[in-house]
């Protein structure tokens, strides 16, 4: 196993959904869809040279062009506003 890298168990979940740094977890990300979990990044860090991992949504208010008015919101209170929704 990789360094970083949590190991799967079965049964293997529908979904995984990030709570922070998820927008730098690229081999997570993959690991988890190679298993045949649909991943949910949310996050407020800002992607490495504008690198996104292949999540099948990103939820981040300082993605390019995103227009959430604030930007300097925690993980926390980007997890809280996908709860709300």
């Amino acid at each position: 196993m990789s360094p970083g890298l949590v190991e799967l168990i079965d049964p293997v979940p529908q979904w995984l959904i990030t709570v922070d740094n998820g927008i730098a977890a690229h081999a997570g990300v993959a690991a988890a869809r190679a298993r045949g979990m649909r991943v949910i990044v949310t996050d407020h860090h800002l992607p490495a040279a504008g690198l996104l991992p292949e999540a099948e949504a990103i939820i981040n208010p300082n993605q390019v062009g995103d227009e959430f008015p604030s930007k300097s919101l925690a993980g926390v209170g980007v997890m809280f506003y996908l709860l709300l929704a």
